[in-house]
């Protein structure tokens, strides 16, 4: 059996066996969060909205992040390329 964790939680960091976790950049992706919120942009009438409809909503915006994966005791490690795991 495997488990793993989300956020790399400081808390469980003395949890035995140790928790396999995926760390994100919390303090990157609130800085961007705030400056997208600051920016305030929104959708202007455009070609494809002759009537107006959608002037003044908010425009959808996708920010990537890119997470860690932290293995420690709670996950088994994977084989090699080649190897064949035991049953």
């Amino acid at each position: 059996m495997a488990v793993a964790g989300f956020d790399d939680i400081s808390t469980l960091r003395d949890v035995r066996p140790a928790l396999t976790t995926v760390r994100l950049p919390l303090i990157q992706m609130g800085r961007r969060a705030l400056e997208l919120a600051l920016d305030g942009r929104k959708v202007a009438a455009s070609p494809g909205d002759p009537d107006g409809d959608d002037a003044g909503r908010d425009l959808a915006v996708l920010v990537e992040v890119a997470g860690e994966v932290v293995v420690r005791d709670s996950t088994p490690a994977r084989p090699r390329s080649g190897e064949l795991s035991a049953p």
